[in-house]
């Protein structure tokens, strides 16, 4: 009954960190590939800096603003956006809730990975090595060993897959480094 309990909890611990695994890679694709991030200024990783979508706003008008010509006080002439501006500033800003988004998940669960998914990894290769369970000492002497469940050994190795899936996947994202810490 114990090791039933316990491979029932290895497996809602596995289901847990593939569904982060899953989501991060969801997010990940539309996110256009972001991770794992790629050194950019002298061979390192930058910090992930998220914008809210009102700076956005703010930054893209101002660059459309000032793309005109300054005028004799040196201010330059504010305008409204035309249609492709608009369109143009709604996609990044879409673009940066997106990645604001994918960098919360990330913080919040993402990094929970490197302590569960070694820990999931281990619980199901531990349950998958069990061996029959000797027979009771109340037992008659010519009664056989207690055997484990059908399947209890298959479904191990399956969760132990899992696991080892989801952490190569972590660490070929890069989780944690992908956050510039």
């Amino acid at each position: 009954m114990v090791r039933k309990i316990s491979l029932m909890l290895c497996a809602i611990l596995t289901a847990w960190v593939s569904f982060v695994c899953l989501r991060i890679e969801v997010y990940n694709v539309e996110a256009g590939g972001y991770l794992p991030r790629r050194p950019v200024r002298g061979g390192y990783v930058t910090k992930w800096r998220c914008a809210s979508p009102e700076v956005i706003w703010s930054m893209m008008e101002t660059k459309f603003w000032t793309e005109g010509e300054p005028q004799e006080d040196g201010s330059y002439r504010v305008r409204p956006l035309t249609h492709d501006e608009k369109s143009q500033v709604l996609e990044m800003m879409e673009r940066a809730s997106l990645l604001s988004s994918f960098h919360d998940f990330i913080v919040r669960f993402g990094l929970w990975q490197y302590l569960l998914a070694p820990l999931a990894l281990v619980w199901a290769v531990i349950l998958a090595c069990l061996r029959r369970q000797k027979a009771h000492p109340d037992d008659t002497p010519h009664t056989t060993p207690r055997r484990l469940p059908n399947g209890y050994r298959a479904t191990a190795i399956c969760l132990a897959v899992l696991s080892a899936a989801s952490m190569v996947l972590m660490f070929y994202r890069g989780y944690g480094p992908s956050l510039g810490w």
